[in-house]
């Protein structure tokens, strides 16, 4: 579903409702459904590591992943090998000495790039014209997030009364519904997540049994990372 297909349906169930409060609506369930999916990955370059030891967790933001690090070559090093680990405190990502308890002020000479592997937020909507982040398989979510939070807020006819009136109520049936929907897309997009995380888990290199360190891997030149500054 396209963002002006999700606000047409909302907006034929709850005509009253102005553009800015369905988009509002729209930008929450979509930052819920990234949040508890971790299903938009980026990688981030940081910068200037013969100056700095932190930096500043980017914009959108969710959760940390995986963190490489790389020699001039772009061959991958490993952390032990070189001595170093990461922490995230205060909205930073903050590098430390393994072998040391003095505090470091720049990165070993021997790593010339770390790419960070990182969840974020979707780009915010702004209005209908502005296009999804989350895949076009799991956009319903939107949609099914929304509407939980509408008919959850506000009363529609669920009936008449003796006198034939109009009864106008929260509809909790309906609530729920959504609310399932919702999650089902959620449990849908997590297997489809670990499905990419687990790629050859299972799978057993013979040529390399017994080796003491597996062979490294090399800095992806078809990625193009976000520059961390």
């Amino acid at each position: 579903m396209t963002t002006l297909q999700i606000y047409e349906s909302i907006k034929q169930i709850f005509p009253q409702l102005l553009e800015p409060q369905i988009i509002a609506e729209m930008n929450n369930a979509q930052d819920k459904f990234a949040r508890r999916t971790h299903i938009l990955r980026a990688v981030g370059d940081l910068q200037t590591l013969t100056t700095k030891v932190s930096w500043d967790l980017i914009s959108g933001f969710v959760k940390l992943h995986e963190v490489e690090l790389y020699s001039s070559t772009g061959i991958i090093l490993r952390k032990e090998d070189e001595s170093i680990n990461h922490f995230i405190d205060g909205g930073k990502i903050i590098f430390y000495d393994t072998s040391s308890t003095q505090k470091i002020t720049t990165i070993p000479t021997s790593i010339s790039y770390i790419w960070v592997r990182y969840s974020h937020l979707p780009t915010a909507l702004v209005t209908v014209a502005t296009a999804l982040t989350i895949d076009t398989q799991f956009t319903e979510a939107v949609l099914a997030g929304a509407l939980e939070t509408f008919y959850g807020r506000i009363p529609v006819a669920i009936g008449t009364d003796n006198a034939g009136n109009v009864v106008n109520a929260i509809n909790l049936r309906v609530v729920g519904y959504w609310r399932s929907k919702f999650k089902e897309i959620e449990k849908d997009a997590r297997r489809w997540i670990n499905d990419l995380d687990s790629t050859e888990g299972d799978t057993i290199i013979y040529q390399d049994a017994g080796l003491v360190y597996l062979p490294h891997e090399a800095k992806d030149a078809n990625v193009s990372p976000v520059s961390w500054t």
